[in-house]
């Protein structure tokens, strides 16, 4: 038996001629985990039908979790998992408890602090009650549940895709208040993955604000003979 494969852009209507839902095809499905570190937490399973496939965990910011082409997993993973953001600590172990859900394609880091834990003082927060603020490793904005906006598939226009929006909101009384709100799409039948991130400042006086992506490829993607050609966009995104 051969098999003719479909090629993007695809005709969503023309799609349903073959496929009575296209659900069949490619989905994005809202799914609850149940069992160990990771019970409770929610993720979205994205299929593009045209061979990526991605898994966005919406209680650990929004981030990517399993990306996998043609069935072979790129992302990288440690033996926590989707671990549940209740059981993970940012200031424990010195400051490094960040470590301790570290997993997946996509770790977002910040929103205030980035890199190793660091104790600054608060002067430029006059109405904060402490003179100092201890940040944890990467700040407290990583593995926090989001808010999740909404998820599904796209059909009409000239790019139909799946998609996924949720927020995440880092705040502390006299700290300030910071508001990711992410968007993420998948080109239906397609192989591509698009991020549109925004940070707003939604509290009464100004914060700082650091971001860090912490990407995660793993084997076979990455093995001893790998090399990477980063050439970044000649032109800024166009705004969403």
């Amino acid at each position: 038996m051969t098999a003719r494969p479909y090629t993007a852009p695809f005709d969503p209507t023309i799609l349903r001629t073959h496929h009575a839902s296209i659900d069949a095809y490619a989905s994005a499905r809202l799914v609850t985990l149940g069992n160990g570190a990771e019970r409770g937490v929610r993720v979205i399973e994205m299929r593009s039908g045209g061979g990526l496939e991605a898994e966005i965990v919406v209680d650990r910011s929004f981030d990517i979790g399993r990306l996998a082409r043609d069935g072979e997993t790129l992302s990288w993973h440690t033996q926590a998992g989707n671990r549940h953001p209740a059981m993970i600590n940012p200031h424990a172990d010195g400051g490094q408890g960040y470590l301790r859900g570290l997993s997946g394609f996509l770790s977002t880091c910040g929103f205030d602090h980035i890199r190793q834990p660091e104790t600054e003082t608060a002067e430029n927060l006059p109405i904060h009650p402490t003179p100092a603020i201890d940040y944890p490793l990467h700040g407290m904005g990583a593995h926090q549940p989001a808010h999740l906006i909404g998820y599904g598939i796209k059909e009409d226009g000239p790019s139909p895709h799946l998609w996924c929006e949720g927020e995440v909101i880092q705040s502390m009384l006299f700290r300030g208040a910071l508001r990711l709100r992410r968007r993420i799409e998948m080109s239906l039948g397609g192989a591509d993955l698009r991020i549109s991130d925004r940070v707003n400042n939604i509290g009464a006086h100004p914060v700082p604000v650091m971001m860090l992506y912490h990407f995660n490829l793993g084997y076979p993607l990455v093995d001893q003979e790998t090399t990477i050609d980063f050439t970044p966009a000649s032109e800024p995104l166009e705004e969403q």
